[in-house]
């Protein structure tokens, strides 16, 4: 049973961090490539749902959940996301937003909606959620100190999402 318990913790953490690095990058790629991170976020929000899945999936498998959500709950969570993101994208194929604009949008509906499975479905996308919600609007309001804003939200992001992991660890 411990092996079983490592392999929880162990999991839940290397998909917060891959989480959280997949975010900061996107920072990254808004600031220098403003248009590409429309197509970015796009990409990272199924990249998301496939992450949290494969989570959820692995800890229904091994017979381990706290959660009262099943699977389905969860991905009909993340396809009401990605149909957000359709409407989205006809906004900009129409012109009504530009493509900036809909990437933080994207952005925020991305921290909207892992916000919301870490209350329902995996504590540790909490942290999660919330920082992409700083970076969203971090992006938005302080583009010129945004390294010096993003990098320590990170750090501290990474350091909440371990917290959490090691307090389920000792709880289970």
């Amino acid at each position: 049973m411990a092996t079983t318990k490592n392999h929880h913790w162990k999991l839940r953490l290397s998909i917060a961090l891959l989480m959280l690095i997949l975010a900061f990058v996107g920072v990254i790629v808004t600031d220098i490539y403003q248009d590409g991170a429309w197509r970015y976020w796009q990409i990272i929000s199924i990249v998301y749902a496939v992450l949290s899945l494969t989570l959820s999936f692995y800890l229904k498998k091994m017979g381990w959940s706290k959660a009262i959500w099943t699977l389905w709950h969860e991905l009909f969570h993340w396809i009401g996301l990605m149909l957000a993101i359709f409407i989205i994208s006809y906004f900009v194929k129409t012109g009504i937003m530009g493509r900036f604009q809909s990437g933080l949008v994207v952005l925020t509906l991305l921290a909207f909606a892992t916000y919301l499975a870490g209350i329902y479905i995996e504590a540790t996308y909490i942290p999660i959620g919330v920082l992409l919600g700083f970076f969203a609007a971090g992006t938005a309001l302080f583009q010129a100190y945004i390294y010096s804003v993003i990098l320590p939200l990170t750090i501290v992001g990474a350091l909440i999402v371990g917290w959490i992991v090691y307090r389920s660890r000792q709880i289970e």
